[in-house]
């Protein structure tokens, strides 16, 4: 059991005492106690200052005190285990890999901010009584994360173009059961999964703030798509050589998938 600091056991004398950080060691010189306080002691305070000097030999015969972590077996202090202990949500274990991604470091925590459900979504916001009405503005139905990213109109047009491009293995409708299902992909797919969902992520939300905060509507079906093409063309510097094959494969077919949708509207097809 931890002993009871002397701050806590005689309070209205650390509030006057002229040293309050001083150790036990440091207050006993040449065989005397050596306290001293910033005003004269009432007889209360004189009272207590006598049973904190009868207690003072006892704190300084102590041994020394060792913590242990109690959160984790070996009783050291761990930021995996404090974490758990924070976070009483159930457990995911396809976040993990999300860390090693290649990825810069604040969209992997914007990915871990939606994969929590933790992002600032206009249900969320107006939740909060905040300055919105809580609905999309393309859709009008109420904006959740998982409308953003998989209902929404623009959300549609982007999963459908991905997965023309990469497989029906990339058709999502739901976030939890999409990630089950691709998240445990071995080596070096799992790392390019989640360089491709970040993106495709990324560029929804970025869509998505562009039409919440600035008002600026996309002018074509296909902007989302270019700012996803985009964002991975950003990020390739950060991918393993070891997965350059595989990326640059996979770049290729969205490149071409996309050549169509880069084609300029003829006057015929705008009326």
């Amino acid at each position: 059991m931890l002993p009871i600091p002397l701050g806590v056991l005689y309070p209205s004398l650390f509030a006057i005492s002229a040293a309050p950080e001083i150790l036990v060691q440091e207050a006993f010189l040449e065989g005397h106690w050596n306290i001293l306080f910033r005003r004269h002691l009432s007889a209360a305070e004189d009272a207590n200052r006598l049973m904190l000097l009868r207690s003072l030999p006892g704190a300084l015969s102590e041994a020394p005190v060792s913590a242990a972590w109690q959160l984790h077996p070996s009783g050291e202090f761990t930021v995996n285990s404090a974490y758990r202990a924070l976070f009483q949500g159930p457990e995911l274990g396809w976040t993990a890999p999300l860390w090693k991604a290649p990825l810069p470091l604040s969209i992997r925590i914007f990915v871990w901010q939606l994969l929590r459900d933790r992002l600032p979504s206009g249900a969320e916001v107006a939740k909060r009584n905040g300055p919105c009405d809580g609905l999309c503005p393309l859709c009008g139905t109420l904006e959740t994360c998982a409308h953003i990213m998989f209902s929404c109109s623009a959300a549609q047009a982007l999963w459908c173009f991905v997965r023309e491009a990469l497989g029906p293995a990339w058709g999502a409708q739901e976030l939890g059961e999409f990630l089950q299902s691709q998240a445990y992909r071995a080596g070096g797919g799992r790392r390019l999964f989640w360089l491709v969902f970040a993106a495709i992520s990324w560029s929804l939300w970025n869509v998505r703030n562009k039409m919440v905060i600035e008002k600026v509507y996309p002018s074509r079906v296909s902007d989302p798509v270019f700012s996803f093409l985009a964002f991975l063309q950003q990020w390739s510097p950060l991918v393993r050589q070891r997965d350059r094959a595989t990326f640059d494969s996979s770049m290729r077919a969205l490149r071409t998938a996309a050549i169509p949708l880069s084609a300029p509207t003829s006057p015929a097809q705008a009326s």
